[in-house]
């Protein structure tokens, strides 16, 4: 049996460790600060060293164990995921937290081979409701619910 040393799990984890490394880079210059007193860098930078961190140890795992035979991307689900994203980007001033959540959650549900409009519609509201409840209800950030309210 021979091991593929060129592998998702390798490609994987280099990809982690490479968005762990971009995280770095863009918050370099945020002041850290300490676990008492954080400053705008302490999560970021943290978030990007555990990327690093678990990027390192899953491509590891996959040069020294093989793994499943690097294949091509599906770039239809990360052209619709990321565009389900800037939506709710552009949405979420215009036409509020629970439309944009619901046109993210939909939107990027398409992406998938499995896709039913009645089970998206419910996830989406359902979720819409939640982040609704938790983001202005519960944490009281100034959000702008529905277009107009």
């Amino acid at each position: 049996m021979t091991v593929s040393r060129k592998n998702n799990d390798v490609a994987a984890g280099l990809m982690f460790v490479a968005f762990g490394a971009l995280g770095l880079y863009f918050a370099r210059d945020y002041p850290v600060g300490s676990a008492l007193r954080m400053g705008a860098g302490y999560v970021p930078n943290g978030l990007s060293w555990l990327m690093i961190i678990l990027g390192g140890g899953i491509a590891a795992k996959g040069f020294l164990a093989g793994g499943d035979k690097l294949t091509l991307w599906a770039w239809r689900p990360l052209f619709i995921i990321t565009a389900s994203i800037l939506a709710f980007s552009f949405l979420i001033e215009s036409a509020g937290l629970a439309i944009a959540t619901l046109v993210l959650v939909i939107a990027g549900a398409y992406a998938g081979d499995e896709f039913r409009w009645k089970e998206q519609a419910i996830v989406g509201i359902v979720l819409a409701v939640g982040s609704v409840l938790l983001f202005a209800k519960g944490l009281g950030l100034p959000l702008k619910i529905l277009p107009g309210a």
